[in-house]
């Protein structure tokens, strides 16, 4: 999985909130999304949270700059970036856990 992130949405520390993009704010995301699916259905395995995490996504078909690239650079496809081409959406892999669970 990989988690960049570009225009967060986020709370400060002076408790305004804010866009924000890194790593830093990412990670925790997909890593509070994986807790609480594990919180609310604790037999799922670390695979099967994986799985679950990786096939809600939701797609994104854009361009995008290439890390390390400088601005202005060429474009390239999202999809050639992310093995899934997607981006985390946790509601999506809520409902695809009730989905499995009936």
């Amino acid at each position: 999985m990989m988690a960049p992130a570009v225009k967060i949405y986020t709370i400060d520390t002076e408790n305004f909130y804010k866009t924000t993009r890194g790593t830093s704010y990412a990670s925790p995301m997909l890593a509070g999304t994986a807790a609480l699916l594990k919180s609310n259905f604790p037999y799922l395995t670390a695979a099967q949270l994986k799985e679950i995490i990786l096939s809600s996504g939701t797609k994104l078909d854009l361009k995008v700059n290439r890390p390390g690239n400088e601005e202005g650079d060429a474009l390239v496809p999202f999809s050639i970036l992310s093995k899934t081409g997607s981006i985390l959406n946790s509601d999506a892999a809520f409902q695809k856990v009730m989905a499995i669970k009936k």
